[in-house]
């Protein structure tokens, strides 16, 4: 198959890392693929995903929403006109605006990761904006891709189909890239996040938490990897609540997966998630995960068996159970067993690549 990928950008996402994933998986099972990002933000300069070819519509600093999309539309008619696919994957919700506006006719799947642009109802822009989104998914005859079940009866909701209408392809972790490595809890544990810097990410609630612990274990460590707009803020928390060397903002990492075999505990704070990649290569990895019980998560971590759920921004809970799990060694190590067994059962990048392979034969079969 002639696949070609369109996504809104290439910054270090979730989403970002699961299409070009996605797309080398595809590769390797000989299919010709390709990748158009909407703006030409590309921060995934890796060496393993050198091989898959990428354009942009639009550089960066012209871009203007909505005023870009008949512009953007036309140049991307020339690119598919060049590469001429027999089926599009979309992973970006704005992005299928400018493939209906490029009157593509050719079969499409759009991809949901996240519920952001599904949840917001309300206004009178979030009212246009849904109506708009359903407008645009019907002129592309669009066919759905959910990356958990949890999500299917929001997104039927916003996009008035049926739930049966929708394909579950959960997102899958490269267990050879992500080692399984049994650990040994010890009195100086590492505990990481991983993402965004952003509010929703749930950065200040882990520093707030991570204050608590240092009451019962302090020669404990938090490592922070990510980017974004609270990096400052973060920088100023750490700061001044006399954290330095305590705390550590690592910034955007490419060597995430060596990393991982040197943590005891993932911290996963964020609000709410589609299936966290972080998550699964934590678990894949053989570190437990301790985070909030909100969507995504829970779709991802069993409590009391491959982690712990705690309601929302109970930062105490995080830190007592945190504390809890690095000393009863028994109950960590199956913890970080199960949470590998889970992953191979469930969540190998085989599987994703599969499905989305199969969706697209199957999209490809009944328009033809």
């Amino acid at each position: 198959m002639r696949i070609l990928m369109l996504v809104h950008s290439l910054r270090r996402g979730g989403a970002e890392r699961v299409l070009l994933e996605i797309a080398l998986g595809l590769q390797k099972r000989r299919h010709q693929v390709e990748v158009i990002a909407w703006l030409d933000v590309d921060e995934y300069q890796d060496a393993c995903y050198s091989s898959i070819k990428r354009h942009y519509l639009l550089s960066k600093d012209k871009y203007l929403w909505i005023r870009s999309i008949p512009r953007s539309a036309v140049e991307l008619r020339k690119l598919v006109r060049q590469f001429n696919p027999d089926v599009i994957e979309i992973h970006s919700p704005n992005v299928t605006w400018v493939a209906a506006y490029a009157w593509l006719r050719i079969p499409c799947i759009h991809v949901l990761h996240g519920y952001g642009s599904i949840t917001r109802y309300g206004s009178l822009k979030d009212n246009l904006i849904r109506y708009l989104s359903h407008l645009v998914d019907w002129l592309l005859s669009c066919s759905h891709i959910a990356v958990t079940e949890s999500m299917i009866p929001v997104a039927s909701s916003y996009f008035k189909l049926n739930c049966s209408d929708y394909t579950v392809v959960s997102n899958g972790v490269d267990l050879t890239k992500y080692l399984f490595k049994e650990k040994q809890p010890d009195d100086a544990p590492i505990i990481i996040m991983i993402g965004t810097l952003s509010p929703n990410k749930g950065q200040v609630l882990g520093i707030r938490a991570f204050i608590i612990l240092l009451k019962s274990i302090p020669d404990a460590k938090l490592l922070i990897v990510g980017d974004g707009v609270d990096r400052d803020r973060l920088h100023a928390l750490v700061q001044n609540e006399g954290l330095t060397g305590k705390v550590n903002l690592l910034g955007t990492r490419d060597d995430v997966p060596e990393i991982l075999t040197k943590i005891h505990i993932l911290w996963q704070l964020s609000e709410s998630e589609a299936m966290p990649m972080v998550v699964l290569e934590a678990m894949a990895s053989g570190v437990p995960v301790i985070g909030f019980d909100v969507r995504g998560t829970r779709d991802a971590v069993v409590d009391k068996i491959t982690g712990h759920l705690i309601p929302y921004a109970e930062v105490s809970d995080i830190a007592n159970k945190t504390v809890e799990l690095l000393k009863d060694v028994p109950m960590y190590r199956s913890f970080s067993i199960k949470g590998r067994d889970r992953v191979e059962q469930f969540y190998d990048n085989a599987c994703m690549v599969g499905g989305h392979e199969k969706a697209m034969r199957i999209k490809i079969g009944n328009q033809a």
